[in-house]
């Protein structure tokens, strides 16, 4: 549960991921600088900037998790209030920090961006768990199962899903290297078609940070 002595502000959610009180702070809307969401920037920037801002891009997985955690959870104001950003306020496309590398190879692996150059677009580092997704459907469709270790669909196919949002995938299997980015066009429509370093205006970042129970003085 929720710990009592967590305050929260007016745009910050918080979602459990374990019955000890730990769980992830997330803003319940896009990244905002000087009062303006943060776009036209590439998945490396998204990333550079949220971290220098003490918060952190989400991963595929976390941002499965947290969606369906709010949708099913919509007593509660802020949570309903992140569902409809996800949703049907939803106004930019999302980066996450996810990346599928050698999807033209035999094996592609899907990992997580952990650090990235304080000044130019490399990653200086990732997540520990490297994941082998042979598995990766290469084509577009509806997707028919989610993958919760990565967030990522395991098949898709012609009929639309409703149990999934009737989500939708989109891949581009001529690009080696992925940054995967959800569509602003359903909530959990999946893109895989972008390079890290591709940016559009209307890309945006949605941010959290992870929240230990034992660390409570800390203020975040």
């Amino acid at each position: 549960m929720q710990s009592e002595l967590l305050v929260l502000k007016d745009d910050e959610a918080f979602i459990p991921t374990d019955d000890r009180g730990n769980g992830l702070i997330l803003q319940t809307h896009e990244l905002q600088i000087n009062g303006r969401a943060l776009v036209c920037v590439n998945q490396y920037q998204a990333i550079r900037t949220a971290q220098k801002l003490g918060w952190d891009v989400m991963s595929s997985a976390e941002y499965n998790y947290t969606y369906s955690y709010a949708r099913e959870h919509q007593e509660d104001e802020r949570l309903r209030r992140y569902y409809e950003s996800l949703t049907s306020k939803m106004k930019f496309a999302r980066f996450n920090k996810t990346q599928v590398h050698n999807l033209n190879g035999n094996t592609p692996l899907v990992v997580n961006v952990s650090k990235v150059h304080d000044e130019f677009d490399l990653a200086m580092g990732y997540e520990k768990e490297i994941i082998p997704v042979s598995w990766l459907p290469k084509k577009d469709g509806y997707i028919q199962e989610f993958d919760e270790r990565t967030g990522l669909p395991k098949s898709v196919g012609q009929t639309p899903v409703p149990e999934l949002s009737n989500s939708y995938f989109y891949i581009d299997p001529k690009i080696n290297t992925l940054a995967v980015i959800r569509n602003r066009g359903s909530g959990l429509d999946l893109n895989l078609d972008w390079t890290p370093a591709n940016f559009n205006d209307v890309l945006g970042v949605s941010v959290a940070k992870k929240f230990t129970a034992e660390r409570l003085e800390e203020k975040f």
